[in-house]
């Protein structure tokens, strides 16, 4: 395989859309004769042709083969690094079975039906990029699948099936967002590029989108959006009325997720955190991540003693490095105080993010079981 470099030095990998097309184009090859070793060249949608790794073959017939190969994503945080990714590809004389789960694809004289196997999960949720009912096998990377196949098309070899599985797929799907997408039984067929960007926070995001759009579809107008697992039992428990698909984990992208809430006409948005992110809201701090933007508690204490409170915060600032440790050393009162001055600052800063959605904000105790502050 290539040697892919991001900007940050980080080996990029392929994504299993990339595994899917390799597999299935080196089985394909194998049928017409054609001997795949320890590679196959593909057209990645950017254009560029890169070599993809394949690691066994099985030959059933001279119209039937199987490859396999492991998944390599780089030096990227990904579950499905070193999975095996399987396609056996069977060419037909005739018209080939359709299932209610398989697509039906056709390109220019090319007929191929592209099946789901095991592994591999089935939507059962609207609001995706796949109907219900079918595999969970992204636009994009089918696209790649058959342009890659049609420039290996041999005249007599139009009809093709193409079962793509993933093993332990569903295993590993539990360590995913899946089941909260709305996806059962395996893993998705994912990729728009065909790459995996090392520490990318972009399918994150994407994700955020999936859940409020899928969310909207089904005619919810309100949505919660909750920081993590605390935040997130006490939703469901607190705000029984909005249904679970209408619960979002946003993590550090609370700009994003209000966006969201906007683009797809939520009427009202919950936003469930605790203090330490308040305090982030309140300064206007788009992405929270500490990566991103530290939390300084002498920024916080300039921001309560421009509000009014005395310059003695100033002197536990020094003192404290946390948020948290900074308001649990001021008096019960102070404390009271100042965490409305943050409430009422981030109240306008998700606001404003929010749109014509209007923001109701709620702030726990650090155990999550306790309501500090609503508005």
């Amino acid at each position: 395989m290539s040697s892919l470099k991001t900007a940050s030095s980080l080996r990029m990998g392929f994504s299993t859309g990339a595994y899917m097309t390799a597999t299935a184009v080196a089985a394909y090859q194998m049928c017409q004769g054609g001997l795949v070793e320890e590679g196959v060249d593909l057209v990645f949608p950017d254009g560029t042709n890169r070599t993809v790794n394949i690691d066994g073959s099985e030959l059933h017939s001279q119209k039937s083969v199987t490859v396999w190969s492991f998944k390599d994503a780089g030096e990227d945080v990904d579950v499905t690094n070193r999975v095996r990714i399987i396609s056996r590809v069977t060419i037909s004389e005739g018209k080939i079975p359709v299932e209610a789960k398989d697509f039906d694809e056709t390109i220019e004289s090319l007929h191929v039906v592209l099946r789901g196997g095991s592994g591999v999960g089935l939507v059962t949720r609207i609001g995706l990029d796949v109907p219900v009912g079918k595999a969970a096998i992204n636009p994009s990377p089918r696209k790649m699948l058959l342009e890659n196949l049609l420039l290996c098309a041999s005249q007599e070899n139009k009809n093709i099936l193409v079962e793509v599985s993933i093993d332990e797929g569903e295993k590993i799907a539990r360590r995913t967002l899946n089941t909260t997408l709305g996806i059962k039984g395996g893993l998705s067929i994912l990729g728009t590029t065909g790459l995996v960007i090392p520490c990318s926070h972009e399918a994150y995001v994407a994700t955020i989108e999936i859940l409020l759009r899928g969310a909207s579809k089904v005619g919810e107008k309100t949505a919660i959006l909750v920081t993590g697992g605390r935040t997130h039992r006490w939703a469901k428990t607190a705000i029984p009325s909005v249904p679970e698909q209408a619960i979002v984990r946003f993590g550090d992208f609370i700009y994003e997720a209000l966006d969201y809430c906007g683009k797809y006409h939520f009427e009202q948005v919950h936003v469930v955190c605790m203090v330490g992110k308040l305090a982030k809201y309140a300064l206007g701090i788009p992405n929270t991540h500490a990566r991103k933007k530290a939390q300084s508690t002498r920024v916080i204490a300039d921001l309560l003693v421009q509000e009014g409170m005395p310059t003695t915060c100033y002197e536990i600032a020094v003192e404290n490095v946390s948020i948290r440790g900074f308001l649990e050393c001021m008096s019960v009162d102070a404390r009271s105080t100042a965490i409305k001055i943050l409430f009422n600052r981030a109240e306008v800063a998700l606001q404003e993010w929010a749109g014509d959605s209007h923001v109701v904000l709620h702030v726990l105790d650090v155990a999550g079981e306790r309501e500090i502050v609503c508005g």
